[in-house]
C-alpha cells in the first residue's frame, strides 16, 4: 500500500511532494522503485525533482546499472549528463556494463562512457579507455588521450606518440602532447618532441602544448631549440619558453649557459613582455651561474621595481659579501613593501653572519 501511494504522489501537482516521495520511494527497498523512478524521469518536467531523483537513486548503484542505460540515448541533456554523474560514481558492478555501451554504434554514448570512466584509475577503466584511443570519431580518441594523461597512463604514452604521427587535426596534436607530458614515459615523449624538428613551422595553436611537454622531458640537448624559440617565438609565449629552461634545469642542473642563449635571456630582460618576466629570468640566471651574476646583481640595486629587488636581495642573501652592505642599506628609503623589507634586513644579518663565521673569507 506504501509503494503504491508514494508511486501516486510522483503525479502530484506540487514538485516539492513529487520529490519527497522520490525519497521515500528508495527508502522502501523495494525492486519495483528503480523501475519507477526512471521511468518517471522522462516525464518528469521540473529540473529541482529530476535532480531529487538522480540523488536518490545514487544509494541504488547496483541494481540501476542496467535500467539506467536507455538514458544516455535521451535527447534531453539533463538525463544524459544525470545518467552519466550516476555511472561515474557506480561501483565496480558497472564496469561490464560501461565496457559494451563503449562499443555502442552511437558516438555520443561512447562518448558518454569516457565521461563516466573519467578519473578511475582502476585497469579495467582504464583498458575501456584505451580502446577508445582506435574510435572512428576523432573527438572520441580525444577524449580517450586526454583522459589518459590525466590518469598518468604511461603504458598508453606510446600509442599517442602513433596517434600523433598521423594526426590531422592541430587539437588532436595538442591533446596528444599535453597528456604526454603528464605521463612518465620521457623516450615516448623525446619521440613525440623529435616529429617537430622546424621549430618555425610549429602553428601557435599548437605551441604552448609543445612546450609543456618540452617543459617536463626536456633535456640540455634541447637548449638549442629554446635558442631557437627564443628568437622566433619570443612574443607569443615568452614565459613559457623560460618555464622550459627552469624544467631543463631541474632535471639537468646547468651550470653555464652557451653565449648565443644568455644574451637572448639578457635581450628578453631588456624588452620584457610583462614585468614578471624579468624576475623569473634573473632568478633562473642567478641559480644557474651563482657567482658569475654577482656584478649584475649589484647593478640592479638601483631599481625600484620590488619583483626585481627581491630577486637581487635573495641572491645577495647567498653571494653578498660586505662590500654590498652599504649599498643594500641605500635601497630602504625606497623599499615601502613590508615583505621586500624583512628580505632586506634578512640579506644584512645573513651576510654578517657569513663573514663573522668566516664561511667566506
Amino acid at each position: 500500500m506504501e509503494f503504491e501511494n508514494l508511486k501516486s504522489q510522483l503525479e502530484a501537482d506540487d514538485p516539492a511532494e513529487r520529490a519527497y516521495a522520490a525519497e521515500d520511494l528508495v527508502t522502501l527497498n523495494d525492486f519495483r522503485a528503480i523501475s519507477v523512478l526512471i521511468d518517471h524521469l522522462i516525464s518528469e518536467k521540473s529540473i529541482q525533482v529530476r535532480e531529487t531523483i538522480f540523488s536518490a537513486l545514487k544509494s541504488l548503484y547496483q541494481s540501476i546499472v542496467e535500467p539506467i542505460g536507455p538514458l544516455l540515448y535521451s535527447d534531453d541533456a539533463q538525463l544524459r549528463n544525470g545518467a552519466v554523474n550516476l555511472l561515474n560514481e557506480a561501483e565496480k558492478s558497472t564496469i561490464s556494463f560501461l565496457d559494451r555501451l563503449s562499443h555502442d554504434s552511437d558516438k555520443d554514448v561512447r562518448k558518454f562512457v569516457l565521461d563516466a570512466l573519467k578519473g578511475k584509475k582502476t585497469a579495467a577503466a582504464i583498458s575501456i579507455i584505451r580502446d577508445r584511443l582506435e574510435d572512428e570519431e576523432i573527438n572520441i580518441r580525444m577524449t580517450a588521450v586526454e583522459y589518459l594523461g590525466d590518469l598518468e597512463d604511461e603504458d598508453s604514452a606510446l600509442e599517442i606518440v602513433g596517434i600523433l604521427k598521423n594526426a590531422d587535426s592541430l587539437m588532436l596534436e595538442a591533446t596528444c602532447f599535453e597528456a604526454l607530458a603528464k605521463m612518465n614515459h620521457a623516450s615516448a615523449a623525446i619521440e613525440a618532441l623529435d616529429l617537430y624538428q622546424d621549430i618555425k613551422g610549429i602553428q601557435p595553436m599548437l605551441l604552448f602544448s609543445y612546450l609543456k611537454l618540452l617543459r617536463s622531458v626536456g633535456t640540455v640537448s634541447h637548449l638549442e631549440i629554446v635558442e631557437s624559440l627564443l628568437e622566433e617565438k619570443k612574443d607569443l609565449c615568452a614565459k613559457e619558453i623560460i618555464d622550459v629552461l627552469e624544467g631543463i634545469h631541474r632535471r639537468e642542473p646547468l651550470k653555464t649557459l652557451p653565449a648565443t642563449l644568455r644574451n637572448l635571456l639578457f635581450e628578453r630582460m631588456e624588452n620584457p613582455t610583462h614585468p614578471a618576466m624579468v624576475f623569473q629570468i634573473m632568478t633562473f640566471l642567478f641559480d644557474v651561474e651563482k657567482e658569475e651574476m654577482l656584478e649584475f646583481a649589484r647593478s640592479k640595486l638601483k631599481m625600484d621595481d620590488p619583483l626585481i629587488l627581491m630577486a637581487v636581495f635573495e641572491y645577495l642573501e647567498q653571494y653578498g659579501t660586505p662590500d654590498d652592505i652599504s649599498a643594500i642599506k641605500n635601497t630602504a628609503d625606497r623599499i615601502e613593501d613590508e615583505e621586500l623589507q624583512e628580505k632586506m634586513d634578512d640579506v644584512l644579518e645573513n651576510i654578517n653572519v657569513r663573514y663573522q663565521n668566516g664561511d667566506d673569507v
